[in-house]
């Protein structure tokens, strides 16, 4: 549901879409962003469908990197399951309603579904300037 002043949507109706890379490992993507038309900010949300299987595909913020982000500092909700998060070679337990804030754009992070159905909302932008849409979303919603 969608007026000029606010949009309202579900997790159960934002279709997951398979994260591609070499493996299929389970990593799904719902366009949260795109969905409710957000501009001030990247929200998504990523999961699992099995346990076990990438909730977060590793990867920085940098703004040079092959993703296309400014820099961003992401805060990463655990909102179903249980995750298993690794920031920068240290191990977070994150079961659900655990948040995580990355402020460090530079610092590698992933998170792995202990659950099926591990569902993490990831909200990011840089810090002190204007947000611009990462290049693998917009490939990503070019190509779905």
């Amino acid at each position: 549901m969608s007026n000029s002043a606010y949009a309202v949507t579900s997790l159960a109706a934002l279709a997951p879409v398979p994260v591609t890379d070499e493996t299929d490992d389970g990593n799904e993507w719902r366009a949260v962003r795109h969905a409710l038309d957000v501009r001030a900010f990247g929200v998504n949300v990523f999961g699992n469908r099995d346990a076990g299987g990438a909730a977060i595909v590793e990867h920085d913020e940098r703004e040079d990197s092959e993703h296309g982000t400014d820099g961003h500092e992401e805060l990463y909700v655990v909102l179903r399951g249980h995750a298993v998060f690794t920031i920068g070679g240290e191990t977070v337990d994150a079961p659900s309603g655990t948040m995580v804030l990355v402020r460090d754009p530079n610092v590698l992070r992933s998170a792995v579904g202990k659950e099926a159905d591990t569902q993490v909302l990831c909200v990011g932008g840089p810090v002190g300037r204007a947000y611009h849409v990462a290049e693998w979303e917009k490939r990503a919603l070019a190509d779905g």
